[in-house]
């Protein structure tokens, strides 16, 4: 059994080791972001995926205006099925970004595909630093007792020259594909690179650092 903690500091809230639904899962002032149902570690019994936002006050700021920021990280937990409850099996802190004083986190999505695939994503956005909007899309499958990470999208736009592109890693084939439009463009130019046959990551570990290596 895959563990690690759910946190990197200490904290008096935890998500519930089982229960039912997504929603019971989340210990009070927790917000549920995104979750999905459906059998991940192939035993024809649906699994459970979730996003969640803790509500750690010391992570939580209050602007001169009033508006209040939520920058813990988000916790990805996966549950696995049995005897008509869902049993906690691994949470990561270190797959979705959380949001800081300058970037707000959007979009955010799991989704389970028929052959167990499990698809993580969000957007987020910039108000300084940078003109880039990107989405990040991670793709991971069970095998050999764990979760790996075998696929990887990043789609851009950039809010200045109108730009979208779209970067993605197979980690199975090593293969990397780059897709670029420009702004009112019918057709755009496509890429394609070789990548080197790394070790596929294991859940828990920080993707966007692993991606960066390629």
């Amino acid at each position: 059994m895959f563990v690690m903690a759910i946190m990197a500091n200490a904290q008096v809230k935890e998500l519930k080791k089982s229960g039912i639904s997504a929603e019971e899962m989340l210990p009070e002032g927790w917000t549920l972001l995104a979750s999905a149902a459906d059998d991940i570690n192939h035993d024809n019994i649906p699994d459970l995926v979730l996003v969640a936002l803790p509500d750690n006050p010391e992570n939580i700021v209050t602007r001169e205006d009033g508006y209040v920021k939520n920058m813990n990280e988000p916790v990805v937990a996966v549950y696995f099925g049995s005897g008509g409850v869902y049993q906690w099996w691994g949470s990561s802190i270190v797959i979705i970004e959380p949001e800081s004083e300058f970037s707000s986190l959007d979009e955010v999505s799991v989704s389970i595909t028929a052959k167990g695939v499990v698809n993580i994503g969000y957007k987020m956005f910039y108000s300084a630093g940078g003109w880039d909007v990107p989405s990040h899309k991670f793709v991971y499958r069970y095998q050999k007792d764990n979760l790996y990470l075998i696929g990887y999208d990043c789609k851009s736009f950039n809010r200045a020259t109108f730009e979208e592109q779209t970067v993605s890693y197979n980690f199975l084939t090593h293969k990397k594909q780059t897709f670029t439009k420009k702004d009112g463009a019918k057709k755009g130019r496509e890429k394609w690179e070789k990548i080197a046959n790394e070790e596929l990551l294991e859940f828990g570990d920080s993707p966007l650092e692993y991606i960066g290596k390629f």
